[in-house]
């Protein structure tokens, strides 16, 4: 852990615990919000120093903080709206399906081949430098004719220049050990971004499975449910399929968020849906991630460079009202948004379904696509259907983006948002616990 990481972080814990101190004992006091914006700077210095690090992997807060905060300088209006629906990711799921070669990459021979040597050579970097997939390096896992595939999938994930998505096929799976699948997928991914964390436990890698799991409750990679369109928390999410569910069943569906965006506004540009979009009135529950119940922010983020940058789940978008700590008041506008959202992207046209092959990658940018699994059934079968899952965070964006002095200034205003967002959440959970126990004591006196 980095020095600012850990300073950072001592200085959150003492800002907080003096600030929820202050707050719980009911003296909303100027020292106990200044301790808070304390922590939530410390954090904002820490995490930003933190996403700049390009030699290891992210944890969650990190690699979450850097994927929501999105520059919003620009106003999406009508000469925005043309510009994204003449851009490549701006697609239509009926229109892809008659044309596979467009998103789908099979791997030739020679591209096998490197994939094999590469797993081989950082086998034996493994056996040298540890045992951990994160000790290794991009020199551990050398690409040659993969080279190639990799600037592809950039291309495609980048932004709106691209469709926000690539399939790879025809990986080698009978040749390898799942060890080796694993070893692979993870060199890929160092050599597309930055992995990072999936959970608070601080998994890297995770296995798509059936255990069993409450969808209610559980996060639902964990069941064999449907689940509905939404977006990760990381800039790309990687799926590698070890083993298909029945044919027919679990079925990957994808949906342009920048299509649906347009769609809205052509149809309600004039309403106040688009503009509600664009507002941090949106309560997302985190199903325990951080530590916290829910946090808010936008939907859409628009940059004045042209960039687009959308999260969606509607799922979570509305079951945060189930904690205790959520406002009572209801948002009918931010509701109504929802809906409208939902409404347009389950349309007939817009989805994009695809069914997972053994060997299969999947790689998705959840800032301009969102996705959604079918229920599947895989009992009595020899596999239970696997995935291997993968979360990444892009480089910093480049060119104009990356030049622009407000996306800049926008992207720390929007980190420092989520932060007190965050902050927020941590004390009402913890001012939560604080009442539950004093009730539970007083019920047993």
């Amino acid at each position: 852990m980095g020095r600012w990481l850990l300073l950072g972080s001592l200085a959150a814990l003492v800002g907080i615990l003096v600030g929820a101190a202050k707050l719980s004992a009911g003296s909303f006091s100027l020292v106990g919000l200044m301790t808070i914006s304390v922590a939530v700077i410390a954090v904002s210095v820490s995490a930003s120093r933190l996403t700049m690090r390009r030699d290891g992997p992210r944890g969650l807060l990190a690699q979450s903080f850097h994927y929501f905060s999105r520059p919003s300088t620009g106003t999406l209006d009508r000469k925005a709206i043309e510009a994204l629906q003449k851009s490549e990711s701006a697609w239509k799921g009926e229109a892809l399906e008659r044309n596979t070669n467009r998103w789908c990459r099979v791997l030739s021979e020679e591209e096998v081949r490197d994939a094999i040597a590469a797993v081989t050579h950082a086998e034996t970097a493994l056996l040298r430098g540890g045992a951990s997939l994160s000790s290794l390096r991009l020199a551990d896992f050398p690409l040659n004719a993969l080279a190639k595939v990799v600037q592809e999938c950039k291309r495609e994930l980048k932004g709106v220049r691209g469709l926000g998505f690539i399939l790879l096929r025809g990986l080698p799976l009978d040749r390898w050990s799942e060890s080796q699948a694993e070893l692979f997928f993870w060199g890929l991914g160092m050599h597309l971004g930055v992995p990072g964390a999936q959970n608070n436990n601080g998994d890297l890698l995770g296995h798509v499975i059936d255990l069993g799991g409450d969808p209610d409750k559980d996060r639902q990679f964990k069941t064999n449910v449907k689940i509905d369109l939404h977006c990760d928390a990381a800039d790309v999410v990687g799926l590698l399929c070890l083993h298909p569910s029945r044919k027919g069943t679990g079925l990957s569906s994808l949906v342009s968020s920048v299509s649906v965006l347009c769609k809205l506004w052509e149809e309600q540009g004039d309403s106040e849906t688009v503009s509600v979009l664009q507002q941090s009135r949106f309560h997302l529950d985190t199903r325990g991630s951080g530590g916290i119940n829910f946090f808010t922010l936008p939907v859409v983020a628009y940059s004045h460079t042209g960039e687009v940058k959308t999260f969606w789940h509607s799922e979570y978008f509305r079951s945060w009202v189930q904690y205790p700590d959520a406002p009572r008041q209801k948002d009918s506008a931010a509701v109504a948004a929802l809906d409208a959202w939902d409404e347009i992207a389950e349309r007939p046209g817009f989805q994009l379904h695809m069914e997972l092959q053994r060997g299969d990658i999947q790689l998705v940018n959840n800032h301009v696509v969102v996705h959604a699994r079918t229920a599947y059934d895989d009992t009595g079968m020899e596999h239970k259907r696997h995935l291997l899952r993968l979360w990444l965070s892009l480089d910093e964006e480049a060119g104009a983006e990356r030049a622009s002095v407000r996306n800049r200034v926008s992207r720390f205003l929007s980190t420092l948002r989520l932060l007190t967002s965050f902050v927020r959440g941590k004390i009402r959970r913890r001012l939560l616990r604080k009442a539950e126990s004093r009730k539970g004591c007083e019920e047993y006196g």
